[in-house]
């Protein structure tokens, strides 16, 4: 488990808050509740962004390094 210090979030927390996000679209979805579909989205961009945030300052590369494939 990582350390914590008062008023920051790891990696691994924005990806338990990003799957419950998804899960939160999954239903707003099925339920066709506009609203609570809108404000999931918005909670999951902004996650995305902390977690590229925290990505690049702990110097673990780029996420988009994961998934980038050279031309052939």
């Amino acid at each position: 488990m990582s350390e914590h210090t008062a008023g920051t979030i790891d990696v691994d927390d924005i990806e338990r808050r990003l799957s419950f996000v998804m899960r939160s679209i999954d239903v707003a979805l099925a339920l066709r509740d506009r609203a609570r579909f809108h404000r999931a989205c918005a909670l999951r961009r902004d996650l995305l962004t902390l977690r590229a945030k925290a990505v690049n300052e702990s110097g673990q590369g780029s996420m988009l390094d994961e998934t980038r494939q050279e031309p052939r």
